[in-house]
């Protein structure tokens, strides 16, 4: 197997583990990052990588903790998640960064500016302080997969998981690649050594305090490499750079610079055209060079933030605009670095307005932003608001035709029927879940726990979610109405797999993620074990049998809904 000439990003941070020898891969279904898997996923069937273990997961957790057994067992892991699957992951990746590693695990974290496939506009850079573990991003679909190689060697020299953070628009771009094109891509599982020690996977009271002095070390040590120029270029502007003045019209020499991050450099580069090598390098694909007399500072580093190539920047410049989407993440931290240092430097970005906040930052925003902050460089102008559609990924409607709006056609009508005006609660995913019908939505697993809420505050309530969402997060919350002795009515849509997100199979779906059979659990024997004192199945054309006694009565009633999707 070779590399194509072309790739994806998503399918180039593939490459990159599987070039790294990855020996397990775990994830959960959900746009960006599920590309990644299923690039992996797709080589494996072809014969590739004999010997890794690749699964989708009954939720981002699941995944996690699968991925750390496998390095602890010697096996370079990786895990595929989006924003809100990291939220999941939080809990074990806070006592995870506490045990050095032997065998690299490297996350990817797909964020989505502009929520085109989310419940919300989330920016999960703002965890790296939390879980104080090493983040990058790559610019170029190239660079991501060098990123990758040098984040599975970064996590063993430093025993701890590296974030390779990525955005959607990333994800689906593609590029050339440039000299790694043709190169052969010979995926062999690495065996690595299995360290056991004692205590030193177990962080408890007597000995977390310990282990984060230690993480605290591991971390500055990885400092340098988050710093490294093969993830961070930049040029400063040239000499004598001139602007108007505010008053007099006298001419002032004003140093400005643009700092750049993730793919919104290649972003930048295509308003402002690439001034650097084009060839790029480890962690950059260039395009960081003087351009209008505009110093550049293309940062492929998140955290620890890269200080020292900061610092320099910084002192040679008066001005400098931060271009990142889609909170002001990093802006905040220069400019906190630029006092700490007592720079006479000044911070624009999108706490001055400079550059739109929220959502993804499209590339006619960009030459907005950069036109006002620096007049002599000429931006293209090919990228304007009119023509915003065409910066934005691609997007397939999963939903049109969807048989689950039927459903909740049938129930509303029922609940209507007999005056009864109820909450519908949703969760993500499959069931026409951005309808106004739905009365709210949160996250996977939710839409039991809300509506038993509900129920206590004295309002009528039903909870409606897919088959998927049943087994990622609903099954506490089951056995919780049922102990807390709920008349809670739940229907669960039926539709064996995870359509929106690629029609990935669950632990219901009866087949594996390489397409083979797999074992297969029965929804309504999990809803009686949760205390169900009924538990149905039915098809569409048989709900109005099925819903009188799914919707009324005492105690957790569980209805699985059978309508196969088309997409599935």
């Amino acid at each position: 197997m070779h590399i194509p000439r072309t790739f994806t990003g998503g399918q180039a941070l593939a490459y990159g583990a599987a070039r790294a020898g990855v020996g397990c891969v775990a994830g959960y279904p959900g746009s960006p990052s599920s590309a990644t898997m299923a690039a992996l996923i797709e080589w494996r069937r072809a014969g590739a990588g004999a010997g890794c273990h690749l699964e989708w997961s009954a939720n981002e957790r699941v995944a996690l903790e699968v991925a750390i057994g496998a390095s602890l067992g010697g096996r370079r892991s990786l895990v595929c998640t989006k924003s809100v699957g990291m939220n999941v992951m939080v809990d074990p990746l806070m006592a995870l960064n506490l045990t050095p590693l032997t065998a690299g695990l490297v996350i990817v974290l797909g964020d989505d500016p502009g929520a085109y496939g989310s419940q919300n506009d989330q920016d999960t850079r703002a965890l790296a302080d939390l879980l104080e573990l090493p983040m990058v991003e790559p610019d170029t679909p190239r660079a991501g997969l060098r990123m990758v190689e040098a984040a599975f060697a970064a996590s063993e020299r430093y025993a701890m998981p590296v974030v390779v953070r990525v955005t959607r628009s990333f994800d689906t771009c593609r590029a050339d690649a440039g000299d790694l094109a043709e190169a052969p891509l010979d995926w062999q599982v690495r065996k690595g050594a299995v360290v056991r020690e004692p205590l030193r996977y177990v962080p408890y009271p007597g000995n977390a305090v310990a282990k984060h002095h230690d993480l605290h070390r591991r971390l500055r040590q990885a400092a340098a490499w988050v710093a490294d120029a093969a993830f961070n270029r930049a040029t400063p502007a040239a000499p004598g750079a001139a602007r108007a003045g505010a008053a007099g019209g006298e001419q002032t020499h004003v140093r400005r610079g643009i700092v750049s991050a993730g793919f919104c450099t290649s972003k930048l580069n295509d308003v402002i055209g690439n001034a650097a090598d084009a060839a790029g390098s480890a962690g950059s694909a260039g395009g960081v060079g003087d351009v209008g007399g505009v110093g550049r500072l293309a940062l492929g580093g998140i955290y620890p933030l890269p200080a020292a190539p900061l610092r320099a920047f910084l002192a040679a410049h008066d001005e400098v605009l931060v271009v990142e989407e889609n909170e002001p993440w990093l802006e905040e931290r220069i400019a906190a670095l630029a006092h700490a240092e007592r720079l006479n430097v000044r911070i624009r970005g999108k706490l001055s307005g400079d550059v739109a906040r929220c959502g993804e930052l499209y590339r006619w925003q960009i030459a907005a932003a950069v036109a006002g902050f620096a007049p002599r460089i000429e931006v293209s102008a090919r990228f304007t608001e009119a023509g915003e559609a065409e910066e934005r990924p691609p997007r397939r409607n999963h939903c049109a035709g969807c048989p689950f709006g039927a459903l909740i056609d049938a129930v509303q009508a029922w609940l209507a029927n007999r005056g009864r005006d109820a909450w519908l609660v949703a969760d993500p995913g499959c069931l026409a879940a951005e309808s106004p019908r739905l009365g709210a939505k949160y996250a996977l697993g939710s839409a039991a726990a809300v509506a038993h809420g509900l129920l206590h505050a004295g309002q009528d309530a039903v909870a409606l979610f897919g088959d998927s969402a049943f087994f990622h997060a609903a099954l506490p919350a089951l056995c919780n109405a049922y102990a807390q002795g709920a008349d809670l009515a739940v229907i669960v849509a039926d539709n064996a797999g995870a359509v929106t997100t690629g029609r990935q199979p669950h632990p219901g779906s009866g087949r594996s993620a390489l397409g083979t059979p797999a074992p297969r659990l029965d929804m309504l024997a999990l809803a009686r074990a949760c205390g169900a004192s009924h538990a149905a199945r039915a098809g569409l054309a048989d709900l109005a049998a099925a819903l009188p006694a799914a919707l009324d009565g005492p105690g957790l009633r569980v209805l699985v809904v059978d309508a196969p999707c088309r997409e599935v």
